[in-house]
């Protein structure tokens, strides 16, 4: 017997898919939630999940099912061509490139490094989003979802700030949105302090995870892991920072 998480999910889907083609049909623009206008390769899996996920939210998918839908399409992404989305100055710079030498010597290599032009890029993958939500629902695929959910619940206030500067991530299923297989069930949950401004937090929140996942051994040691992973998104942060 189907479990009433699958039947609310194909219920989400279809929900979905109708939304969108009633806003192609109207003409309406596809909501695009663009913060920074170009991404390196570092930050793609950080930014393009946190895209899926942002727009899932959003719409209600059932808890446990955004991140697969997420990482399925940011597979999917990664199989097709990623040049159509570089930016000029990266086709006529030849992409990546060392950062080593002074300060000066540094500050013209950052700006060789490959660029993706974040609008076009999301338009993409707001589209393969679509494509795959309509492609689980004519063929609904089969997989495992933990029965056992956590409770979780956030507040924020920004007292008297004019504007919120701290940031959380909540992510149930570590391990589905990071199509891992072999390790016990993982949770990331995460508050990101703003200090006199918001680019810091969240940046953290888009990439500490990724970080943590691919870079730094987490089945292995978890603590030197997390220490690993602050310090390569600090790196990474920086580097942004020298490119703006």
């Amino acid at each position: 017997m189907e479990s009433q998480k699958s039947q609310d999910f194909k219920q989400f889907l279809k929900e979905f898919c109708d939304e969108f083609k009633k806003k192609c049909e109207t003409d309406d623009s596809i909501p695009l939630r663009v913060a920074n206008p170009r991404i390196t390769p570092s930050e793609l899996e950080g930014e393009c999940l946190d895209w899926c996920l942002d727009h899932l939210s959003a719409r209600g998918c059932p808890t446990g099912f955004s991140s697969l839908i997420a990482r399925d399409v940011f597979t999917r992404l990664l199989a097709g061509d990623l040049q159509q989305f570089c930016t000029e100055n990266s086709l006529n710079n030849g992409g990546d490139s060392e950062t080593t030498g002074g300060k000066d010597e540094r500050n013209e290599q950052y700006k060789k490094v490959k660029e993706y032009d974040a609008e076009i890029l999301q338009k993409h993958l707001l589209l393969l989003l679509e494509a795959v939500c309509k492609l689980w629902l004519a063929n609904f695929p089969v997989f495992s979802v933990s029965g056992r959910e956590p409770v979780v619940s956030f507040h924020a206030i920004k007292n008297t700030r004019r504007k919120m500067e701290d940031t959380h991530v909540i992510i149930p299923d570590l391990n589905a949105l990071f199509g891992i297989t072999d390790q016990p069930p993982q949770a990331f949950y995460a508050v990101f302090d703003g200090h006199a401004g918001t680019d810091a937090p969240i940046f953290a929140a888009k990439h500490l995870h990724c970080n943590l996942v691919h870079r730094c051994g987490l089945a292995q040691d978890p603590a030197m892991a997390c220490k690993k992973a602050f310090k390569v998104t600090d790196e990474q942060f920086i580097v942004k920072a020298i490119q703006e």
